[in-house]
């Protein structure tokens, strides 16, 4: 009779009744001209046992020229057919606001109402148990702010954890969520999104932890070319960046919990990657 879930070597007991009064936190979807792969992130949300007590807020992003209005149109129209959520609220660009834009715009917007949100791309396929994780992560820990970010994505891992979750300084996009004071504080800092502030914050050995201690770069490099202007619509590295520099945790699953759909060349900040074979994601 009782839902048991382990975090951080600690066994934590929930049970129905608790469940039954758990703040179910609000998803934000953001989706562009992708109606596949949009209808598989819908199709595995749907199969989670909590989407019909969830709130859905939708991002469509406006069209960049007259190619992509089809594709948008074809979007809105997938969208508005939708049911199977306990609310659904399309937020329709009249313009194309770009990735950044789009998804920061719609977490503040989602947050102006909620304490906390659940974030997710259109490419993105979730398991069964994603918003029962999701859900239980940002109510266990929503009043302890060394926590930021709750990832639903966890690459493979050599060795096999013995824990379900544990923490760390590593930020996950793929399929993620916060609380409004987490993300506040980072939204209201001026320098937050300046990379030539970080530029200056990070040292030699910062950049290395910031880094994994991994070679090549893998995410100091993001920040380079954001200087350079070579990516200039990217809001995640600065996100995670943030974190870090405010000795933030993030909990990560033991399995990833989230599959990414959109490493074949549709998407518009990734280019095909035909070795890449995705992780089954947990059940």
């Amino acid at each position: 009779k009782e839902l048991r879930i382990f975090l951080h070597k600690k066994g934590i007991v929930y049970n129905k009744k608790k469940m039954q009064k758990m703040y179910i936190a609000p998803i934000a979807l953001f989706t562009y001209k992708r109606v596949e792969t949009l209808r598989k992130v819908i199709h595995s949300l749907k199969s989670n046992s909590l989407a019909s007590r969830s709130k859905l807020f939708i991002y469509s992003d406006g069209y960049k020229n007259s190619l992509d209005f089809e594709q948008v149109k074809m979007v809105r129209e997938y969208i508005y057919s939708l049911k199977g959520f306990l609310d659904i609220n399309v937020i329709e660009r009249s313009s194309n606001y770009g990735l950044k834009r789009n998804i920061v715009d719609g977490i503040n917007n989602t947050l102006k109402d909620h304490t906390k949100v659940i974030v997710l791309e259109d490419d993105l396929k979730v398991s069964q148990n994603f918003l029962n994780y999701m859900n239980k992560g940002l109510e266990l820990y929503q009043n302890q702010t060394k926590v930021w970010h709750i990832s639903g994505y966890m690459p493979p891992m050599s060795k096999k954890l013995t824990n379900d979750s544990f923490f760390s300084r590593l930020m996950f996009c793929w399929g993620w969520g916060t609380w409004r004071d987490r993300w506040n504080k980072y939204i209201k800092d001026p320098l937050s999104k300046d990379p030539y502030y970080l530029q200056s914050k990070f040292n030699k050995k910062m950049k290395e932890d910031f880094d994994l201690n991994v070679k090549p770069s893998l995410f100091w490099s993001q920040v380079k070319k954001n200087m350079t202007g070579e990516f200039n619509n990217t809001w995640d590295i600065f996100w995670y960046s943030y974190i870090f520099l405010n000795y933030g945790l993030c909990l990560n699953p033991e399995s990833s919990l989230v599959e990414n759909t959109g490493l074949d060349g549709s998407g518009t900040h990734f280019q095909a990657i035909p070795s890449h074979k995705n992780k089954d994601i947990s059940k």
